[in-house]
């Protein structure tokens, strides 16, 4: 046989080996094992007044993919994860949102922190059609707004603050109770559901007022309050603004129960607040420690990696959980194909705050809420 017939059959095999294998190749990223490596956006608080609480969040992220990169995963996918820090600012998140977006390598967001930076930050992921798992964020505009790469973790505000609402409504009916807020997505949402179920209920409001938390003395809103005399306090914010208002209610001898959400759990609220949080009760989006085998365990292993637990590293961990089995599941190394597997209805996770499937507009169908006070300087479970 010739040289010219032998390289007709090799152009002849070669051609049927594309015909064949190229979609498939195509479909698979080049590999038909697909062994890829992807890119995982985590971005959160890193520095500013909530960088106790990002740092924490963004670790429980970090230790499910450490785990799922340890351990054989579906079509061995091996998940890169990069930080970036939005520093609690809403400009700040955009960049960021921005940056991430503008780098094809990243095919999912764990983020962010507060519900103000994720507000400021998803027109520019929903643009770009990548997919964003939010371990913290409770606003519930941020899911009414049409977006279809949004998928969060915890309950929203319309479901936690209603239940400190009916909380406060079942023990002490017709308690006089002051609405405070810190003018932010979070803390003003957080007080108007608070307020519209309270009032639906006729609960007894006194006041509803804002104050800016970088302010940092709010004794002439207290004194205010004082005068009238109420014996619950909702504080709508996060606990750079719950420590020191608990401290100058105590110093003005302001003598109400701090009631608050998930924004003054942690332990920076109890070192900055100091005696003050003796009583506060906080509503929480995760499990206390000791609630089940997977919560006792969760925190064993991040504490052996990061040290204590300060407040929302569960909902971080969930929501890589979430990344990974989507990322494992999905048809491609897409952000489309991602995106995909989390609205698919039997898409379900187990995570350590509960059970993690999304309903059409990306919230948690399941609304798990725990009530703590602070006794001895300790959030326990409230009974």
């Amino acid at each position: 046989m010739n040289r010219s017939i032998w390289f007709a059959i090799v152009i002849a095999v070669a051609l049927l080996a594309a015909v064949i294998w190229g979609p498939f190749l195509r479909q698979n990223g080049g590999d038909p094992k697909w062994k890829k490596e992807v890119y995982v956006a985590i971005v959160s608080s890193l520095t500013g007044d909530l960088a106790e609480n990002g740092k924490d969040t963004s670790n429980g992220a970090s230790l499910a993919f450490d785990e799922a990169n340890e351990t054989p995963h579906t079509k061995d996918r091996i998940i890169h994860y990069v930080m970036f820090d939005d520093q609690g600012d809403q400009k700040a998140a955009v960049s960021v949102a921005n940056r991430v977006c503008q780098d094809p390598r990243f095919i999912a967001v764990i983020g962010h922190l507060t519900s103000g930076c994720m507000s400021a930050a998803a027109p520019v992921y929903d643009r770009a059609g990548i997919p964003v798992v939010m371990p913290v964020p409770t606003n519930p505009k941020i899911t009414q707004m049409g977006y279809t790469s949004l998928f969060r973790i915890p309950p929203t505000d319309n479901d936690q603050a209603p239940f400190l609402a009916k909380y406060l409504l079942s023990v002490d009916p017709g308690a006089p109770v002051a609405v405070v807020h810190d003018l932010t997505a979070y803390g003003l949402g957080f007080a108007e559901a608070f307020r519209d179920t309270f009032k639906q209920n006729r609960g007894n409001i006194v006041a509803f007022d804002g104050a800016l938390k970088e302010s940092r003395d709010f004794r002439t809103l207290i004194a205010k309050l004082k005068a009238l005399n109420p014996k619950y306090i909702l504080l709508g914010a996060t606990y750079d603004m719950g420590a020191p208002f608990a401290r100058q209610m105590k110093e003005l001898g302001l003598n109400a129960t701090l009631v608050s959400g998930d924004g003054c759990y942690g332990s920076a609220f109890l070192e900055q607040a100091g005696d003050a949080a003796e009583g506060t009760i906080v509503s929480f989006i995760a499990p206390d420690q000791a609630s089940s085998q997977e919560t006792t365990e969760f925190f064993r292993k991040y504490e052996a990696k990061y040290g204590k637990v300060v407040s929302f590293a569960p909902l971080g961990y969930d929501a890589g959980k979430v990344v990974v089995n989507a990322i494992g599941e999905a048809s491609q190394p897409t952000r489309a194909a991602v995106i995909n597997v989390l609205k698919r209805r039997d898409f379900v996770v187990n995570g350590v705050t509960g059970k993690i499937e999304f309903a059409d507009n990306g919230d948690n169908k399941n609304k798990n809420l725990v009530l703590y006070t602070v006794r001895q300087g300790k959030f326990t479970l409230f009974k």
